[in-house]
């Protein structure tokens, strides 16, 4: 999936070459940040949104030039990013907008 970001004043903006994040999930949210935190690498944020998803970016710009986001992978996201891959399946690359 590609996301479209406008930075806004005081967010996150992305790292000199253009790029703001690399999205991954993770089962335990908690687990993965600590992983991350045991190589070294800080957690910037951590928030869930108002549907109960919980996610977190990591700073690795130092080390990769981007943050990584982890999304906690749960049912309904996962069902989520199936329809995703399903609306994907086939497109040619014509007609960008689909219903």
């Amino acid at each position: 999936m590609i996301k479209l970001m406008v930075p806004v004043p005081g967010g996150f903006l992305p790292s000199e070459n253009g790029l703001h994040s690399l999205v991954t999930t993770a089962d335990d949210l908690d687990a993965a940040c600590a992983a991350c935190e045991r190589q070294g690498l800080a957690t910037a944020l951590r928030a869930e949104t108002t549907a109960g998803h919980r996610f977190a970016f990591v700073d690795a710009v130092a080390d990769c030039g981007h943050h990584w986001e982890v999304i906690e992978a749960s049912a309904a996201l996962r069902a989520y990013y199936a329809s995703l891959a399903a609306a994907a399946d086939g497109w040619d690359g014509r007609e960008p907008i689909r219903t």
